[in-house]
């Protein structure tokens, strides 16, 4: 056990509170950035999603190849495709951020077996 005289009770309760004043401010600036990453998010939701449903099907075509399941990927792989394409035709008709940026190149789909 560490005995504190006065003196250093004083200087540690002053600075928990300078700390906890700073750890305030932080908190505030990360709150302010998580609003506006979330109005930000609203707006790529879409393209969220389909990512999201990407790796879900990444995952299944994993397992089927484990289990020597190949011939059920066909659909699997349909999906992910499509998926892809549907992404790269939201962020091509987004605006703000995105009218920024360079074009997508354009798929040539009628290569693809599956449609």
């Amino acid at each position: 056990v560490k005995w504190l005289s006065k003196r250093d009770l004083r200087k540690k309760k002053k600075g928990a509170g300078e700390a906890a004043g700073k750890k305030r401010q932080q908190n505030s600036a990360r709150q302010d950035k998580k609003e506006k990453d979330a109005g930000r998010n609203i707006e790529y939701a879409p393209i969220t999603q389909l990512l999201e449903q990407n790796l879900v099907v990444i995952k299944q075509i994993q397992q089927n190849m484990m289990q020597n399941k190949v011939h059920e990927n066909t659909e699997l792989l349909s999906k992910f495709r499509d998926n892809i394409l549907e992404a790269s035709n939201t962020m091509n008709s987004m605006t703000g951020m995105m009218e920024q940026m360079p074009q997508m190149p354009q798929i040539n789909t009628s290569t693809f077996l599956f449609q």
